[in-house]
């Protein structure tokens, strides 16, 4: 019974080949994010794409260094010409826990994607929070 499971998944992997199915695509990726004109760098993990196919951001972390902390998700999708729009959500958690949504509009090209400072309305955190917030995230697929 044992050599079942690697013919199984050998006849599996061929027939998607054979059928022309790709498996999704899962990777990693760099970025950065404006919060309030304060700069941070993020790495981000992803799936789908590359682009202009659908763009599922997983996760993305703020870098340790950065003077503030957090986390974000979404979906990254393409348009017609190089226009991009991330729909997600962005958790600021420290100096104070924040939480913003919004459809962000921007352009890509090649796997660099784009998007220019936009006033994004708070979600929910604390009263000292900005609202809105001015955010710009770039990054690289």
């Amino acid at each position: 019974m044992r050599f079942r499971t690697p013919a199984l998944s050998a006849l599996a992997a061929a027939a998607v080949v054979a059928a022309g199915i790709t498996p999704a695509y899962a990777a990693t990726g760099t970025g950065s994010i404006t919060f309030q004109s304060t700069t941070c760098a993020f790495t981000l993990n992803y799936a789908g794409g590359p682009p202009p196919a659908a763009v599922d951001l997983q996760s993305f972390v703020l870098d340790s260094s950065c003077s503030a902390a957090g986390t974000g998700s979404g979906q990254l999708t393409f348009g017609p010409g190089d226009q991009a729009t991330l729909t997600g959500t962005v958790s600021v958690t420290r100096p104070i826990s924040c939480t913003y949504s919004a459809a962000l509009k921007g352009t890509y090209s090649g796997n660099a994607v784009t998007f220019p400072t936009q006033a994004v309305p708070k979600k929910s955190g604390s009263f000292l929070c900005p609202n809105p917030a001015n955010i710009a995230i770039s990054l690289n697929l």
